[in-house]
């Protein structure tokens, strides 16, 4: 058990570790136990979870009927798949941002959203086969959210003897939201310090959210808030969180520039050659999402531009010299 005192506040918590069938490995759930008994995220939608979850509430004396809300950080399956069945058992409120409705209701239509934009963005047609068997086979661990609550960035949770603020943080997801305890300054912060990934909006024409831009901006946020422990969704406490974010930024200089280098000597380039060049044995829905991130970085900074070719992909270039503004670092 761990509580978080300060002056006016004690917030008592427990670190749920739910089996995922994703190589991500377990995900960490975090069960608030002042009242309103209140689970921040769930575990994804499978029989084992399920029973881990129900196993792991009861260590602490408690069923699934006495969670009163479930916090989502954002609607991927290993953090919302649960949550359905857990309003079922206990009528609990869900809460999440109104960006990630349509993936919480419909993440098939979201799926399908981004198998169109990877093929837009160079993935063969064999791969974009192996992709959407990947992509049919995370439908099955997650339950479409019918019932749900909408939540804004500023928002504030009060419990018995605690608070917690809601932070929207978009960049592993387009509405990724952080859970902040004020007093002694701990973060509950989803998957937000995995990176960014590929957020579409629309298939025409190819709109997309700047998912690294964001992340980057998301990041400073939480440089102002004076953390002390990060509770991220996958792996260990994180207490040294400014030499973190700076190891974070010196990685993104250097890969940025590394793209930049591949596209230079390439001419036109599609991402996924890019990110075939970079890392061959990687999931190309990866490894495309981290380029695109870069690629929104280099357009911003007036470096590389977009085209269309007559074939309808994207590929991207170095602009040419004359157009570079010569204030752009």
């Amino acid at each position: 058990m761990d509580k978080i005192q300060g002056g006016y506040s004690i917030l008592t918590y427990e670190t749920l570790g739910i089996p995922t069938p994703f190589p991500v490995g377990n995900i960490n759930c975090y069960l608030i136990k002042n009242e309103p008994i209140t689970l921040i995220d769930c575990g994804v939608y499978t029989p084992k979870a399920l029973e881990s979850l129900t196993d792991q509430l009861r260590n602490f004396g408690l069923e699934l009927g006495d969670v009163k809300q479930i916090l989502i950080t954002h609607a991927h399956p290993d953090h919302c798949g649960l949550a359905s069945v857990v309003k079922k058992y206990s009528n609990a409120k869900v809460y999440l941002h109104e960006k990630e409705i349509n993936k919480a209701m419909d993440r098939a239509e979201h799926l399908k959203r981004i198998e169109l934009h990877l093929a837009y963005y160079g993935l063969p047609e064999d791969l974009r086969h192996e992709m959407h068997n990947y992509f049919k086979w995370q439908l099955d661990f997650v339950q479409p959210l019918k019932k749900f609550e909408v939540i804004e960035d500023g928002h504030i949770f009060t419990f018995d003897g605690a608070e917690l603020q809601v932070i929207l943080t978009p960049g592993h997801a387009i509405g990724h939201l952080c859970y902040f305890e004020k007093s002694d300054r701990l973060l509950f912060s989803g998957d937000l310090m995995l990176g960014s990934l590929l957020e579409p909006i629309s298939i025409e024409p190819y709109r997309r959210e700047r998912g690294l831009v964001d992340y980057i901006e998301s990041l400073k946020k939480l440089s102002s808030l004076n953390i002390s422990l990060i509770l991220p969704g996958h792996g260990k406490p994180m207490s040294d969180i400014e030499a973190h974010l700076k190891r974070i930024a010196n990685n993104h200089q250097q890969r940025k520039k590394q793209i930049l280098d591949i596209i230079k000597g390439e001419g036109k380039i599609t991402p996924f050659r890019i990110a075939s060049r970079l890392w061959p044995k990687l999931n190309m829905f990866l490894g495309i999402s981290e380029v695109l991130g870069y690629i929104d970085l280099l357009i911003m900074e007036g470096k590389v531009q977009e085209d269309q070719t007559e074939s309808r992909l994207i590929v991207f270039h170095v602009k040419p010299f004359d157009t570079l503004n010569e204030n752009i670092v």
